[in-house]
């Protein structure tokens, strides 16, 4: 009797066991939304050639093995994680440096060398050069007698202002992001052709001037000038650019760039006082007359070029 009953229990117990449900099933039932996003973006195995396709294919896995996974949003992130797997990912992004940056030690060296040079030829003269840019008194009609002995070391300074220049240009206007371009290398060698017109076109423009109205002293004193601050100009700049080029920090980049910028400014203003000291006193022209060419050759066009600085900073 205790058999039967035992017997009857069984039965009755795997008849309940076929008809229930696992309570992980029920709670695990998709809504309508889980349904709709994993049935849009849950993609449908590909066709396989053999099993061993079969297997290393993730989809066909999860496909078959894995149909009560209902977890909202995994089949979209495994499916975008498996199209986005060739992108870099945000650590692996780094700042492309610029591959050209070794050409501006060179041309920092070569600008060393060109001063050491220069100053190797004739200590003399390179001394007599840069102590004429203060001298308020200086006497062109002296130092005209002696232009072919001192033409050497004024093409050496003159050539290392053009080079300082450019450099400290380019290297302004890429730190502040004003000129985007590849390659700064090929534009620091087009700015020093820009520069090079610029002086010729001045220098040509003074002296058609000076023979045009009669100002002839007028005109070769503000080029005399114009060389002699300029050469010694370039010496400062040559050191400057050393911490200006190469300093890691961009607030002190900043600081050296704005102290390379007084620098020059303040030899624009320096350069315009001796030329309007010099010219009175060795020229019968009134002062009004120096002031309005000045204005119109000098001071002008260094105004406007502040300007446009400005406007783009």
């Amino acid at each position: 009797m205790n058999k039967r009953i035992f017997g009857l229990l069984i039965v009755v117990f795997g008849f309940w066991q076929l008809h229930a449900q696992d309570t992980n099933a029920v709670l695990n039932v998709p809504d309508s939304l889980v349904q709709t996003i994993d049935s849009v973006y849950l993609k449908k195995p590909k066709e396989l050639k053999n099993i061993l396709d079969s297997l290393a294919s993730n989809e066909t896995m999860r496909h078959y093995f894995f149909l009560n996974e209902k977890v909202v949003g995994n089949a979209v992130f495994s499916s975008n994680l498996e199209e986005s797997r060739d992108l870099p990912q945000l650590k692996a992004i780094r700042l492309r440096t610029d591959k050209n940056e070794p050409w501006k030690f060179w041309i920092l060296i070569t600008t060393i060398l060109l001063l050491a040079l220069t100053r190797s030829m004739n200590v003399k003269r390179f001394d007599e050069i840069l102590l004429l840019a203060f001298d308020m008194q200086a006497d062109y009609t002296k130092y005209s007698d002696k232009t072919a002995n001192y033409f050497l070391s004024n093409l050496g300074l003159f050539i290392n202002f053009i080079l300082s220049l450019s450099l400290f240009l380019t290297t302004l206007l890429q730190i502040n992001h004003q000129v985007e371009t590849d390659n700064y290398y090929l534009f620091f060698f087009k700015l020093i052709l820009v520069l090079l017109a610029v002086y010729a076109g001045k220098i040509l423009l003074n002296i058609a001037i000076g023979f045009i109205f009669r100002v002839r002293s007028l005109s070769i004193t503000t080029l005399f000038n114009a060389i002699l601050v300029n050469n010694l100009l370039g010496v400062g700049l040559v050191f400057l650019n050393l911490f200006f080029v190469f300093v890691a920090n961009v607030q002190m980049a900043n600081v050296f760039s704005a102290v390379i910028l007084i620098t020059i400014l303040v030899g624009v203003v320096y350069r315009q006082i001796k030329n309007l000291i010099m010219t009175a006193q060795n020229t019968h022209i009134q002062i009004i007359y120096i002031f309005l060419y000045l204005c119109a050759l000098e001071i002008l066009p260094w105004l406007v070029l502040f300007k446009l600085f400005l406007n783009s900073w």
